[in-house]
């Protein structure tokens, strides 16, 4: 492939890349690629033309941005963006209670592209590796050689080199070369027509001193919309010294950051109060998440075309995308004053919890995405009866076909998917019978830390009108965790709150603990 096909794009290993990806890996490669490299580099931009030159079903997800293990919400999320695309397979096994796993494994049997970014964001600390939850999912597709379709990662940082990675392949993308990174400086100045802002005896220092970073030399050359090449190298003046060296990282996100903060600095006090309302959002989104903002349509519009045009925000297919460098200091500023942030999770929840006021909606698998989005924004907002509202919705179609007595599934990996769903769905206290099932999914899946979720669960499980059974389980879950007078206690006040003729388990449970702890003959 000449590299003057690609979109922007004008680095041979960029060029290098799409043509190993379609001619070597899609035909014939193992089922999972790894792509590594520097933020910035072009990474998203190689799989959004990989996209576009596959003639085969192709998706891509982003990875959210959450403290927490974002293995449920990666599969839910897919499962949402494989439905818009026509494939249910994923969005059923959902909405089933079936194994994602092999929903997944069911999906690329056939030529399918699934692409994962941000990839880091699955790594722990600072070993390279996935998370356990989501390496176990991996490791059902990663030998299977059959597989006819493809799941393509994306990361920033380097991919640890072990025996989980062994059945992967992974690529590192390369800077550009300078007389590449040059070209591109040189083209992007003639697009803004800003030639004479960079003389060419000094191009070559200026695309060394950014790192030969696509990224950062875009942001570069919108910069200089507004400040001359000397007032910008004043802001960083001690990497421009080593502008003839290899730069790090480190390096060029501080200057891409200082440029940043200038150009937000030249911005109206509004258009900075609705770009940091928008650093909320874990993912792209679509233009619904931004005209709520503003009273005017003329006003949105001037807002994205000026947040577009200095390089804050990105447009693609109608999605857009803060710079991530841009997100990272607006939520900075939102936390410095709560309420603050918590409007904006407010208004973020309202673009997500649209889906779920719809007059009919669709089956769980397909919303599970939303639902997870509008979960976390109605969390942050302190929202509480508008979450109820929706929980109570998504809770109507999983109850539709689960029930808290249904049995627990023979395999492992589809008690682990039926735990995601349940996870995601009650992050809050929800209906008793999906917390009595969920409690007995974590005791029958048996992870060093499930007894205590199971606990959790359990305990929301019972009240006044639960079954004698819930009271049971949350007994004998408390006693396995040597809580064995906490279960007694527990049991005893089962006995009282349940009628007398179910409350036979209930007496033979708490005989036997008594009996355990001594406190009978």
């Amino acid at each position: 492939m000449d590299s003057k096909e690609l979109d922007g794009l004008i680095g041979q290993g960029h060029a290098e890349l799409i043509e190993w990806l379609t001619k070597t890996w899609l035909p014939q490669g193992p089922p999972i690629c790894v792509v590594e490299g520097f933020p910035g580099i072009g990474k998203t931009s190689v799989a959004r033309i990989l996209m576009n030159l596959v003639e085969i079903p192709a998706v891509m997800i982003t990875v959210p941005d959450t403290e927490t293990d974002p293995t449920d919400d990666i599969l839910l999320d897919l499962a949402m963006e494989l439905s818009l695309g026509g494939n249910d397979e994923l969005a059923d096994a959902v909405d089933q209670g079936n194994s994602l796993p092999m929903a997944l494994t069911q999906i690329l049997l056939k030529p399918t592209l699934i692409i994962i970014d941000e990839f880091q964001r699955v790594m722990t600390g600072e070993s390279g590796m996935p998370v356990k939850s989501f390496a176990t999912v991996f490791d059902r597709l990663a030998n299977r050689q059959q597989l006819k379709g493809r799941i393509l990662l994306l990361s920033n940082r380097t991919v640890e080199r072990g025996r989980w990675s062994e059945p992967y392949t992974i690529r590192t993308l390369p800077g550009l070369e300078a007389d590449e990174a040059e070209h591109l400086l040189d083209k992007l100045l003639t697009d803004a027509g800003r030639e004479d802002e960079v003389p060419v005896e000094r191009r070559k220092d200026v695309v060394n001193w950014m790192g030969r970073n696509p990224r950062a030399i875009r942001l570069l050359v919108a910069s200089l919309a507004r400040d001359s090449l000397d007032d910008l190298i004043g802001l960083s003046p001690e990497i421009w010294e080593v502008r003839d060296r290899e730069v790090s990282a480190e390096f060029i996100y501080r200057l891409e950051r200082e440029l940043l903060q200038r150009t937000l600095g030249r911005l109206s006090d509004e258009f900075n109060r609705q770009l940091r309302r928008l650093g909320v959002h874990r993912k792209t989104f679509k233009r619904q998440a931004i005209e709520p903002l503003f009273a005017e349509k003329a006003e949105y519009a001037r807002f994205k075309n000026e947040l577009i045009d200095r390089f804050l925000m990105e447009q693609h297919k109608g999605w857009f995308a803060l710079h991530p460098i841009v997100r990272e200091i607006g939520l900075q500023r939102l936390k410095e004053t709560p309420s603050e942030l918590q409007g904006a999770h407010g208004i973020a929840a309202r673009y997500y919890t649209r889906h779920f006021r719809a007059k009919e909606t669709k089956g769980w698998g397909k919303l599970g995405g939303h639902f997870v989005e509008a979960r976390y924004h109605l969390v942050n907002a302190g929202r509480e009866e508008d979450l109820r509202e929706i929980v109570v919705r998504f809770e109507n179609h999983v109850r539709a076909t689960l029930k808290g007595t249904s049995p627990i599934p023979s395999s492992a990996n589809e008690i682990s998917e039926r735990i995601a769903v349940l996870s995601a769905l009650l992050e809050t206290p929800g209906a008793k019978g999906l917390e009595y099932h969920l409690a007995r999914l974590f005791r029958a899946r048996g992870r060093a830390e499930d007894l205590q979720r199971a606990i959790v669960h359990a305990k929301r499980a019972i009240g006044p009108q639960s079954p004698a059974d819930g009271w049971v389980l949350c007994g004998q879950l408390l006693a396995q965790a040597g809580r064995v007078n906490e279960a007694i206690d527990l049991l005893n006040d089962g006995i009282n709150k349940v009628p007398v003729n179910q409350s036979v388990s209930l007496y033979q449970s708490c005989g036997q603990l008594l009996a355990q702890a001594g406190r009978v003959d």
